[in-house]
């Protein structure tokens, strides 16, 4: 892994949710209930700090002040922080 993390790289960018997505409805345990559901989701994150918003990956980077970085930018200020394990380690 590069650590140069993509916003979006897994599902849609944030820039591209539905018309009716209301990010205030996705709680961080919204969100950690619906990665329980979709195992397998951050596959190919291990080891890095993934920001999520709602079902959107919307940065990571094994840096976390990197992914913060790329989070501001894409304008989402409190995304629901995970750090991905190492492979072989549970998470969701």
């Amino acid at each position: 892994m590069n650590g140069s993390g993509t916003a979006g790289t897994l599902t849609r960018p944030v820039t591209e949710r539905p018309h009716d997505f209301d990010p205030d409805q996705w709680t961080a345990q919204a969100t950690a209930d619906w990665l329980a559901e979709h195992p397998g989701y951050l596959t190919g994150l291990e080891e890095q700090w993934v920001a999520i918003v709602g079902p959107w990956i919307v940065a990571h980077s094994s840096n976390l002040a990197e992914a913060a970085e790329q989070a501001r930018d894409l304008g989402v200020d409190n995304p629901l922080w995970v750090p991905v394990p190492p492979p072989g380690d549970l998470i969701f």
